[in-house]
């Protein structure tokens, strides 16, 4: 008999859950759910407030590889509590493939009522914030990720190849996984979403100078997943002159970089949010200043446009 999945129920009070979860699971019933233990911390006052989103971040990354996957969070304290102290969170369970279920003197039952609770609940449409707010701890990432890989493709309905068709059917599982509530939507919908999602960008290097030359990665050094030759060729002279060269990007760094090592790229890649709020000597890039000053919250103090490399 197949078995549900269980995260987060290490705890030695979480035995007994364990086992009642196992008892419920009659002929495999709840075979194709994962329950997620929620993590709160409780204070003095008995407030409930989840600093880290442990809980969450998991559900997280499994509806980003499986966006059809049911998730189930289980905690003791009543659904209505943890709204209190979580605006949104009554919401986000809410979702068709989501629910939460309150550890009390009804849980075998509700663990025996999920199968009918899924197919009878209807995918309900959250407001981009209320969703946002939801997501994770390290969320004003997300938003500018997601954005910028979606505004690499110029038509997210007709992507030019194969490649890109497949960068872009990535982008749109893991954007479904932050996001449920959007599967079934059309790229271009998802995309409008996502730019309707307000973030915050933290200044974290507000006011520091770095020196160096500061290079965007995809449609600047890397271009259709090609090197730039005459990008790499300034940026050698820069180097030969004594400058230290800093690829960046506001995408996903662990994709880009195998990108750069298949390519024997050998300057250092990092996040350009890494560096908000920095005064930064040179920056290159293939957008127009105001925007990525828009974006990143950095100052260049000399700015090139990739344009001009081709004038």
């Amino acid at each position: 008999m197949s078995k549900p999945i269980l995260f987060g129920f290490d705890g030695s009070l979480d035995v007994v859950l364990r086992e009642e979860i196992s008892t419920c699971n009659k002929n495999g019933k709840l075979s194709d759910i994962t329950f997620v233990r929620l993590s709160p911390i409780v204070y003095e006052d008995g407030r409930i407030k989840f600093l880290k989103y442990s809980g969450i971040d998991v559900a997280k990354q499994i509806l980003g590889k499986d966006p059809d996957r049911k998730i189930v969070f289980i905690d003791n304290h009543e659904l209505e509590k943890i709204e209190e102290d979580r605006k949104g969170f009554k919401a986000y369970v809410s979702q068709k493939n989501i629910a939460y279920v309150e550890r009390n003197n009804t849980f075998c039952h509700a663990l025996d009522q999920l199968p009918e609770l899924f197919d009878k609940k209807a995918n309900v449409e959250l407001e981009p914030d209320l969703l946002y707010e939801m997501i994770s701890e390290d969320n004003n990432r997300i938003i500018p990720r997601l954005r910028h890989d979606f505004y690499r493709i110029k038509n997210v309905e007709k992507p030019k190849d194969k490649k890109e068709k497949l960068f872009l059917e990535n982008t749109v599982k893991i954007t479904i996984g932050y996001f449920p509530s959007l599967k079934g939507k059309t790229n271009t919908e998802i995309q409008e979403f996502l730019n309707s999602c307000k973030y915050k960008v933290d200044e974290v290097m507000k006011g520091q100078s770095i020196d160096g030359v500061y290079c965007d990665v995809e449609g600047t050094f890397l271009v259709d997943g090609e090197v730039n030759k005459d990008v790499c060729e300034k940026l050698d002279g820069y180097t030969q002159g004594g400058k230290a060269v800093t690829l960046w990007t506001l995408g996903d760094t662990e994709t880009i970089q195998k990108t750069l090592d298949e390519n024997n790229v050998t300057y250092p890649l990092k996040n350009k949010l890494d560096f908000a709020g920095a005064i930064a000597e040179i920056v290159i890039d293939d957008e127009d200043m105001n925007i990525f000053i828009a974006r990143t919250k950095i100052q260049p103090k000399t700015f090139i446009k990739l344009s001009e490399y081709n004038a």
